[in-house]
């Protein structure tokens, strides 16, 4: 009875150490993903600057 309760205990623990993990790398994404969105587009419009100097 008492190991069937550190088990579940356990069990319990280990998937609550998963979400945390799980929650902070889904919210680092987040918190990423606009960054590389606006690079792309300040990368876009140097292009299109270089591209008007030439002219």
């Amino acid at each position: 009875m008492f190991l069937d309760f550190i088990i579940l205990l356990g069990v319990a623990i280990a998937g609550g150490i998963v979400t945390v993990i799980g929650s902070i790398f889904l919210m680092g994404k987040k918190i990423l993903e606009p960054n590389k969105a606006l690079q792309q587009k300040i990368n876009n419009l140097e292009s299109e600057i270089e591209n008007l100097k030439k002219k």
